[in-house]
């Protein structure tokens, strides 16, 4: 058979029940509890004979990493992993006929996937729960293309396919030549909850608790310690439809002052300003993660690299809040843990008049059990944009944090920087975040990648100086 004389390949997706758009591609979505099916189809000016066939699901990660130098890239290296790969070779009895039509000649071979869940592995009790699950569909940061193979790497690249090889033979003859075709296709597995990340196994990523003295004035004596901390959020959650998530941050905030009198003119005068920001970490290499990854992985042997990018979201201004004295448990008095702040005006004209001097107050409040003023922030965290959810595979992983970055004004000026870990999750299509429906949904359409109000960081301090919070414009970019 020439070659000019090879039948063309082309598949063709069955069309389920619960087959959707999305977006203006109208790409197609197969249902979580659908299979993926459908047929290829062969066409030819000749008649043929099918010899063999076989069709394949495929994904693959394809990243690289560079080192460079006065800005020149030196080298570069380069990685292919295959982590997904489900067969199935056709029986040739069952194939129909070949068919003749007014364009030529043709056939079809029909094929039905139901898309694995985990990625397989001969020993899952090595990988954590966090990395056994399909990576969803990606190309993020910079596209390396290899001119040799044509193949798209980029930081990290993550693909699946359906791959088509069938082996023909003109009608009357035996010799024998393979064709194949391939489909990209998207996958977005449905993810679950994880149980909160163990912060004492990774302790330079995260912090959870930060304290400072306060003063009253730049010179005044320090008046207490605050301690503010915060614990890993409920998951930002997103469904097939939805565009957008939220969850709630909870800051817990203690004061310790062993002067009744200055802890109450120190809380009735501060003012909170909260500065939240999401951060996504994506981690890729060119070898596999020895665990789970983290920054301490970052630039070892120069086989890892990290990408730091973060979503602004609105600050909030909080002029009074509600605290609440905690007796210590020595100190309860009949019975009572709890007693309200005392009230008093915040309008300058009046505040003098009414708010009893520190030499006065301290002297009532000489004999006070000892405790702690507490006091909680509820923030909510909204992110008006679809996020890849929270994945971890063999050389790629993305991660997240919510930064919360807290100024205290009013008296002198102190800020406290917490970052906790945050799950993104994509739901099932009844909402439930269990093993419940959990197949994957596949789409046809463009690669995925990360949504544009993400900003590139340009240090590790940057997120958190005063300047980066204030201003609107972008931080340089990060090079790995």
């Amino acid at each position: 058979m020439k070659k000019e004389d090879c039948p063309e390949l082309s598949f063709k997706l069955g069309i389920n029940p619960g087959v959707s758009k999305r977006g203006e591609a109208a790409a197609s979505v197969v249902d979580p509890a659908d299979p993926l099916h459908g047929h290829v189809e062969i066409t030819s000016r000749k008649n043929f004979r099918i010899r063999a066939a076989s069709i394949f699901l495929e994904g693959t990660s394809r990243n690289w990493v560079g080192r460079s130098g006065n800005d020149i890239m030196l080298d570069i290296s380069q990685a292919e992993h295959k982590f997904l790969s489900q067969t199935l070779d056709i029986s040739i009895s069952t194939l129909d006929n070949v068919s003749v039509t007014a364009e030529g000649f043709k056939s079809f071979i029909p094929f039905n996937f139901i898309i694995s869940r985990q990625i397989p592995t001969a020993d899952p009790q090595r990988l954590p729960d966090h990395c056994s699950q399909l990576p969803p569909s990606a190309e993020l940061g910079a596209v390396f293309i290899d001119q040799s193979s044509g193949k798209r790497y980029a930081q990290p690249s993550i693909n699946y396919e359906l791959r088509a090889l069938v082996s023909f033979s003109a009608q009357d003859e035996d010799a024998v030549v393979a064709v194949e075709s391939i489909l990209p296709i998207i996958i977005i597995p449905h993810t679950e909850e994880f149980p909160p990340t163990s912060t004492h196994d990774f302790p330079t990523e995260f912090k959870e608790v930060d304290s400072k003295l306060l003063r009253l004035s730049m010179f005044g004596r320090p008046t207490g310690t605050m301690s503010v901390s915060m614990r890993e959020p409920q998951p930002l959650s997103y469904s097939s439809s939805s565009i957008y998530a939220v969850t709630e941050a909870q800051l817990d905030l203690e004061f310790s002052a062993a002067d009744v009198g200055d802890a109450v003119l120190t809380l009735q005068a501060m003012k909170i300003t909260v500065h939240p920001l999401i951060r996504a970490k994506t981690f890729y290499g060119v070898e596999f993660f020895p665990r789970l990854p983290s920054q301490t992985l970052v630039g070892v042997h120069g086989r890892t690299s990290m990408r730091d990018n973060i979503i602004r979201l609105p600050r909030k201004e909080l002029s009074h809040l509600q605290w609440q004295f905690k007796y210590d448990l020595e100190g309860r008095s009949h019975g009572d843990s709890e007693v309200s702040l005392p009230s008093y005006p915040m309008d300058d004209s009046v505040a003098s008049q009414n708010r009893p001097n520190t030499e006065t107050q301290t002297q009532s409040l000489s004999q006070a059990p000892n405790g702690r003023w507490i006091a909680t922030i509820r923030h909510p965290i909204r992110v008006e944009s679809s996020l890849l959810p929270t994945f971890c595979s063999a050389i790629a992983a993305r991660l997240y944090t919510v930064i919360l970055h807290l100024k205290v004004s009013g008296i002198r000026r102190e800020s406290f920087n917490l970052e906790v870990p945050l799950q993104v999750i994509n739901l099932s299509p009844n909402g439930l975040r269990d093993d419940t429906d959990v197949f994957n949904h596949t789409i046809l359409g463009p690669t995925i990648s990360d949504p544009p109000l993400f900003d590139r960081r340009s240090s590790a301090t940057s997120w958190f100086s005063d300047e980066s919070l204030e201003t609107e414009d972008k931080p340089p970019h990060y090079r790995p």
